[in-house]
């Protein structure tokens, strides 16, 4: 097998923060290899075959060794679509595409395999049918579904099913967050701006009116990373501390407010300053958050056991996972952790194998359960209910 390329002197800082909580530090690699398995219903492992072709272990997506990023989201059921970066900055797409164009690729075609989508591209979140991006040049963009002015421009909503510059943002965007129909970007000087449906005050405005042009929540300077679920969002700050607002469905923004009662302004969740900006996790209903000393934590809806605390009880405000952690990702029943000795582990529903066990019954696992034997595990997405996504170093 061919070595990896590796670079040396030339990190980002989401690069070597990566690398120190691997304890890694030094010389970074590029990339490694793409894992997906669990259903495959529109051709989401991307292993180039037809539905329903479902794994329950992990298998390889291609040969290529240069993967780098996992889009975020999205996290719903009958989302079957995927989005990956290669260390050169390029953005593939693959899955189900026939709905609203949200593969990018200015069609309504599936893929069963990655498919480039043109550009340089360095962050992608998606939810359900439409997509949010950042360029190299740091410009944002959007496509797919449009409802509410969910899309960012700024006037009556048109589907696209190709890439899309947002209007004002044409530099300086560094995180990004899309729920159903709304849109929250935090900027480089650390501002967060948000527009779109704000039904349950979603957009941190204190107030539930939806908008069509962007605005600025509050005036902190200091936001750091934002994930969004269904109808809510959680966002770190600079300070090391976890945010949450939105609606409270199950306790998912981590209040120990009633159930489906919801918070229309960021609200801290506890008292914390020791909360990794940069571990954040939100699927529809449920969330967690890695600790700087490595320490993991969950709350939100836990009906199949995805929280991994040996239990099916929701929790409203964070509680802890045994173990130590570097990557952690929530998704719509199954969840996958990634502890700090590369290991892989998930919890939840195993309806299609999307848990990696071998074995494709249904059933769940309430507490973890170790994914194969390999140590160099990266990165881990879990996205809706039925299959997963990892990427391994070699």
């Amino acid at each position: 097998m061919a070595t990896p390329a590796q670079r040396t002197n030339t990190w980002t800082l989401d690069e070597w923060y990566d690398q120190a909580v691997a304890g890694t530090q030094g010389e970074f690699i590029t990339g490694g290899q793409l894992w997906s398995w669990g259903g495959n219903t529109r051709g989401q492992l991307g292993l180039n075959a037809g539905a329903p072709a479902q794994k329950s272990s992990p298998t390889q997506v291609g040969t290529d060794t240069t993967w780098n990023k996992i889009g975020k989201g999205p996290d719903y059921d009958e989302s079957w679509f995927r989005y990956c970066i290669k260390s050169d900055s390029t953005l593939w797409g693959w899955g189900y595409n026939s709905d609203k164009g949200n593969l990018g690729l200015n069609d309504r075609t599936n893929r069963s395999s990655p498919t480039q989508v043109p550009g340089s591209w360095s962050k992608i979140t998606s939810n359900n049918r439409w997509n949010l991006a950042i360029k190299s040049d740091g410009s944002l963009w959007s496509w797919g579904y449009a409802n509410t002015g969910n899309l960012g421009q700024w006037g009556p909503d048109v589907q696209t099913s190709s890439p899309v510059q947002v209007p004002g943002f044409s530099s300086g965007n560094k995180a990004t967050a899309c729920n159903n129909n709304s849109a929250h970007v935090i900027k480089t000087d650390g501002t967060m701006w948000t527009w779109g449906d704000n039904a349950f005050g979603q957009q941190g405005m204190n107030d539930r009116t939806d908008t069509r042009s962007p605005r600025q929540v509050g005036t902190d300077t200091t936001w750091a990373d934002c994930a969004a679920g269904q109808k809510s969002i959680v966002a770190t700050k600079t300070d090391g501390t976890l945010w949450g607002w939105g609606i409270n469905d199950n306790g998912c923004s981590g209040h120990s407010a009633p159930n489906n009662s919801s918070l229309s302004s960021p609200t801290q969740i506890g008292t914390g300053t020791d909360w990794n900006p940069d571990t954040l996790s939100r699927g529809r209903n449920v969330a967690g958050c890695i600790k700087t000393d490595g320490s993991l934590y969950v709350w939100g809806r836990n009906q199949q056991g995805m929280m991994g605390i040996n239990d099916i009880v929701n929790r409203s405000s964070p509680i802890q996972l045994p173990g130590t952690y570097r990557k952690v990702s929530m998704g719509y029943q199954a969840a996958g952790f990634i502890k700090t000795d590369g290991t892989l582990w998930s919890a939840g529903y195993n309806g299609t194998g999307v848990l990696g066990q071998n074995t494709g019954g249904p059933g769940r696992r309430s507490s973890p359960v170790q994914v194969g034997s390999s140590t160099t595990w990266r990165l881990v997405f879990s996205g809706s209910s039925d299959s997963m996504l990892a990427i391994k170093n070699i």
